[in-house]
């Protein structure tokens, strides 16, 4: 049992590390600005950068930490 644990392991850290890829700048920047207006509890401009995020392919996650940015599915 022990071996097909470890088999399954080493998949799945595999998936993540296929998954994971280079997030574009204009995003990045896109999602900073998201996040000050937040701190600033603008949230209508929050709201448009997340559809603009959005609209380019990617999506915004907030966590506690701040946000994390995928590709849009």
């Amino acid at each position: 049992m022990k071996f097909l644990d470890e088999k399954v392991l080493k998949l799945r850290l595999f998936e993540k590390a296929q998954q994971k890829e280079e997030i574009p700048g204009n995003i990045k920047k896109l999602a900073k600005e998201r996040l000050q207006a937040k701190k600033e509890k603008n949230f209508i401009l929050s709201d448009e950068l997340r559809k603009k995020i959005h609209s380019q392919g990617y999506q915004i996650l907030d966590t506690k930490e701040g946000y994390q940015i995928k590709k849009a599915k």
